[in-house]
């Protein structure tokens, strides 16, 4: 699914898991980021994580499961690379410097908008798992740091 058939699922999950506002609120999440979410407008990418931790989902991204922001620009980086695309390529095909696409690779601060971009260049697939679905190995390992996953 694209990111914002991604966005329409999360709502629908949200209003069948029953979570309040209030208990993505206490997520860190402000009423405009939570509108933004549900409305496809500007939103920072770290935000989308905090939500799908609210709902007890995760992301798969073309098959490889990603829990936080910084596996997810990890994940980016290599599928990039696997395009044999190279940083000054993505940077003059985006128009962008070297900062903004490292920014996303390291998964740095960035937003929806740069992510729906960089993801031109590269063919995304997501798909949302219920981390109660995930199997136990996968589940304890969810929240940790993922510093290598070139292995996959």
């Amino acid at each position: 699914m694209t990111l914002e058939e991604l966005e329409k699922r999360l709502i629908n999950i949200r209003k069948e898991e029953e979570v309040t506002f209030k208990m993505l609120k206490d997520r860190g999440l402000s009423s405009d980021t939570i509108s933004n979410i549900h409305e496809g407008k500007e939103y920072k990418l770290s935000s989308l994580f905090k939500y799908l931790d609210a709902l007890m989902y995760v992301i798969e991204v073309n098959g490889v499961t990603v829990s936080d922001i910084k596996g997810f620009g990890n994940l980016l980086r290599i599928m990039r690379q696997n395009k044999n695309l190279s940083l000054a390529q993505v940077q003059a095909q985006l128009g962008w410097t070297p900062r903004q696409v490292i920014a996303i690779e390291k998964g740095r601060g960035y937003t929806r908008n740069s992510l729906l971009k960089y993801t031109s260049l590269i063919e995304v697939n997501y798909e949302l798992e219920s981390v109660f679905d995930l199997p136990s190995d996968i589940r304890e390992n969810l929240y940790k740091d993922i510093d290598d996953i070139e292995s996959l």
